[in-house]
């Protein structure tokens, strides 16, 4: 039901013990839409797969409760906070089915400082981020440490460079990213448009 100017996602009674995949991208749906009781608020035992990229969410909490997710697709909201995200974090650490792949490029919160990292801490069990298969192998804080030696060894930064000036150096570069990402978005939608 993708592209359809719908509001809000209801009467789907029926469908609560069947339904595995659920596409509802680029229409129209708000949180109000996203958490009607006939709706994505029914605990649904087999939807695995979620698609809401390209609506108006700004919070994660209506998805909480679909213990059998395994891939959510988010991308081109409104969520621009990790506390949006923090209710999927109990579905990082159920038993068997867990949530493996979320993708939130275009929202506000894809543009923080190692915001990937965050997410993975948030929700243990993520395999993907966005479009890049992830690894668990860092923590948090050794990540940072991680980007903050490579950005010492990198030649363009200069010999003598101390820690501070490192790190301002690792945001520029992620600013950079942030914006390269969000000019592409912005393509997209053009692009889109002339269509």
């Amino acid at each position: 039901m993708q592209a359809n100017r719908l509001t809000v996602v209801e009467n789907l009674t029926a469908q609560k013990d069947t339904l595995v995949e659920l596409y509802l991208s680029h229409n129209n749906i708000g949180n109000r839409g996203a958490s009607q009781p006939t709706g994505l608020a029914l605990k649904f035992t087999k939807l695995s797969t979620l698609d809401l990229s390209r609506n108006r969410v700004t919070t994660t909490s209506h998805f909480a409760h679909l213990e059998a997710m395994e891939d959510l697709w988010l991308s081109s909201n409104k969520i621009s906070k990790y506390e949006d995200i923090d209710p999927l974090s109990t579905l990082g650490s159920k038993d068997g089915a867990c949530l493996e792949a979320i993708y939130l490029e275009y929202n506000p919160i894809a543009s923080e400082f190692d915001y990937r990292i965050k997410l993975a801490s948030i929700i243990p069990s993520l395999k993907q981020i966005d479009a890049n298969m992830i690894g668990h192998e860092y923590t948090y804080e050794e990540s940072a440490v991680s980007g903050i030696r490579s950005v010492l060894k990198d030649p363009s930064v200069g010999f003598g460079v101390d820690v501070e000036t490192a790190l301002r150096k690792q945001q520029e570069l992620a600013i950079e990213k942030a914006k390269e990402q969000m000019a592409n978005r912005e393509d997209d939608l053009e692009n889109e448009a002339a269509l």
